[in-house]
């Protein structure tokens, strides 16, 4: 099994999600390995992220495309900017839940946001 690493993603808008959603397919990037890689913003919707909390880093929906396909993805989201809309950070834990995509680095309690991801095979 090989393992594929990668540093903070940020894909805030559609054009920046087609191009990387095609070079990942292209490459076949993440097909047959553990992929770990840091989601530096939350998934928000882009005109809530720029209007109402007037942020500018920030994932949109369609990023969970990139990872549902591959059975083994794992997402850290200990990073500076986890929190720079509080009020998307459940929702974000929501979809990720509901695509099965691992997390780890940060939850709603000390507890979960310590526990460390296991793969299983």
């Amino acid at each position: 099994m090989k393992l594929l690493f990668f540093g903070d993603m940020a894909i805030p808008d559609n054009e920046t999600y087609t191009k990387m959603y095609e070079f990942i397919k292209q490459n076949e990037l993440f097909k047959n390995k553990i992929v770990i890689g840091n989601l530096e913003g939350l998934i928000v919707d882009k005109e809530k992220a720029l209007e109402e909390y007037n942020c500018q880093l920030f994932n949109i929906k369609e990023i969970l495309n990139l990872f549902n396909e591959n059975k083994h993805t794992v997402l850290t989201l200990a990073n500076n900017h986890i929190k720079d809309i509080p009020k998307e950070f459940e929702n974000t834990l929501f979809m990720l839940n509901q695509n099965n995509i691992g997390y780890t680095g940060a939850g709603n309690n000390k507890e979960t946001a310590c526990k460390p991801y296991e793969f299983e095979f």
